[in-house]
Formats: C-alpha cells, structure tokens, sequence
C-alpha cells in the first residue's frame, strides 16, 4: 500500500466512523424529551460520537497495515480519547458561547456566522482527542504533534461544514450528511499532517509485504516479527528506527542482523536511496 492509497483510506475510516456515530446519535436524539437536563443531553451526545468516531479512528494503522494487536490497543485508546474529546469539545464550545454571543449581540449574523463558528471550534477541540488517539496508543509526541494539527483544522473544518449543512438542511439526513464530512474533513487533514511531520517512508522491496510503504511518523519505530511491531518483518531479533536532532538512525542489538547498502552495521544514519536489509527482508529509504 503507497501512501495515497493510506491517505484514501484515512478519508475512508472517518467516513466510516462518522456513520457509525451517527446511529446511535439519532437514537439519543429521538430520546432527548427524557433526558432532564439539554446540558445533560448535548453532554451525553457529544461522549456517544466521540468514543464511537475516536475507536474507530485510532484502529486506523492496524487496519491499514493488517496488524490485529494494533486494531484492538487502538479501540480502547480511542474508545477513552474519543470520549474525553467530545465532553471537552462541547464544554468548550459552551464556555465560548458566552464571549462570541456578547460581541455579536443584536446582530443578525450570529445564527448564520457565530454559533457555527463557536460550534466548529468545539469539533476542534473533538478532533483534537480523536486524531491524537494514536500519538496516546503509541507513546509518541510526533504522533501528538500530528493529531493536535490535523485533528484541529480538520475537526473545525468539517465541523463548520456539518454546522452549516444542518442550517441549510436541517432534516434527518443532514446530520449524517454533516458528520460524513466531518469524517472525511479529519481524515484529510490527519493525512496531511501526517505526511509533512513523518520522518520519511520504508518501502518494502521483498517478502510479503513487498510493495508496501512504511510512513515513519514516530521518533522510535521497532521493525520486528512479534505482533507489537511498528512495521512487520525481519526477524524475532529487535531493530529500531530513532530519530536523532531530527534524522531517522537505524540501530539493532544483534550483530549481523543488519545491512544497509550490502555493509553489516549495528548503528547508521539513513540516507534518502538506502537499502536496508533487516534479517531477510529489504526496505528502501525514501521520501515521497
């Protein structure tokens, strides 16, 4: 899989995330005359789509490199993260609900411009927790760094189109409508992100996965065939990618485990056009 492929299937996965909160949504929704409190409601709203877009969000790299253990941690992970984010988002949307109505007090463009934008920053916020998800299942301030600025401009640009499809179409359906692209809008921009703060890609140049591009978008990124690998292949034995003032060094602990353009090394600064050889597979160091 190449990384436009990867980018596709970000877009792809909020999209699906977006459905599936939409569901029970509608049946909070439908329940809301029993909920004593529209505080209570809109709380309990905002915890059901974040914990059901942030689980599915944060499976994202297990999906997309077919690694079991890395769906499940990222379910729990985002199922928390999700849910911290959509309480955070709608409380913070609430508290800036107070400034931005004072200064557009008597106007007529606070319906159609203020409390869209008041909303939008809490999906902001919301987008934020979803998209940092994986930065928290993987320990990974690069990966932190890349859910805060993808999760925002996403979450507040798709949360600014659902706001606005909702006040144009304020039917059912507009609210899936407004979600989709909610999704679609997070997964962009977490993709983009994503590309601009990685550290370079992997390709794989044989064994099952050859073809298959590797975005290295964490400072510490173990190559290894146990199931918590970062990347699948080479052998039981631990080899790593750390980033060192900004340049990815590949390192392993067993000594002829490693090969980079055909020379035996433990420890060595990738270049762009290196041929990696970990146990018997090869990779290729490259930026795209």
């Amino acid at each position: 899989m190449n990384i436009l492929v990867r980018k596709i299937y970000l877009v792809l996965i909020g999209l699906a995330g977006a459905l599936l909160a939409w569901i029970p949504m509608e049946s909070v929704i439908i329940l809301q005359p029993r909920f004593s409190s529209y505080l209570l409601f809109t709380l309990t709203s905002g915890i059901l789509f974040g914990m059901v877009m942030g689980a599915v969000f944060a499976m994202a790299d297990g999906v997309i490199l077919s690694m079991p253990q890395k769906i499940k941690s990222g379910f729990f992970t985002g199922l928390l993260s999700g849910a911290a984010g959509g309480a955070a988002g709608l409380l913070a949307a609430q508290a800036l609900l107070f400034p931005l109505g004072a200064f557009f007090s008597g106007m007529a463009s606070f319906k159609n411009f203020g409390l869209p934008l008041t909303h939008a920053l809490g999906w902001g916020i919301t987008g934020i927790f979803i998209a940092g998800s994986g930065g928290i299942q993987g320990r990974s301030l690069n990966k932190l760094r890349i859910g805060l600025i993808g999760g925002l401009l996403g979450g507040f640009s798709g949360g600014l189109l659902c706001e606005y499809a909702q006040i144009i179409f304020p039917a059912g359906p507009a609210r899936l409508s407004g979600f989709m692209l909610f999704g679609a809008c997070l997964g962009f921009f977490y993709s983009l992100a994503e590309k601009a703060f990685s550290f370079g890609v992997l390709v794989a140049l044989s064994g099952k996965n050859r073809g298959r591009e590797y975005l290295l978008t964490r400072g510490h990124t173990v190559i290894s065939t146990s199931p918590g690998a970062d990347i699948p292949g080479g052998s039981g034995k631990y080899t790593e990618i750390k980033v060192v003032r900004g340049e990815p060094v590949i390192k392993t602990m067993a000594a002829g485990n490693l090969t980079v353009n055909e020379e035996n090394v433990q420890e060595q600064k990738l270049r762009m056009g290196d041929v990696v050889k970990v146990g018997e597979d090869k990779f290729m160091y490259t930026w795209k």
